[in-house]
């Protein structure tokens, strides 16, 4: 999967580092921990309401 796009998101100090001591805790890149958390919010979400997640292959939803 070629990464190639950019989300800008502004944060307050206290949700940055939240987000930040987050990712440390699982041993994440904060862009990384963020996008891997977002993945499965959304799949989750959009999985509940009957649409196609489109980032999803056939592998991956089996497991989601």
């Amino acid at each position: 999967m070629s990464k190639d796009q950019t989300v800008k998101v502004l944060l307050d100090k206290a949700e940055k580092k939240g987000f930040e001591k987050a990712a440390e805790l699982a041993g994440l890149p904060l862009g990384t921990y963020m996008r891997v958390r977002l993945r499965a919010i959304v799949s989750t979400e959009l999985g509940r309401a009957g649409v196609r997640v489109p980032f999803l292959n056939e592998k991956e939803k089996d497991h989601a």
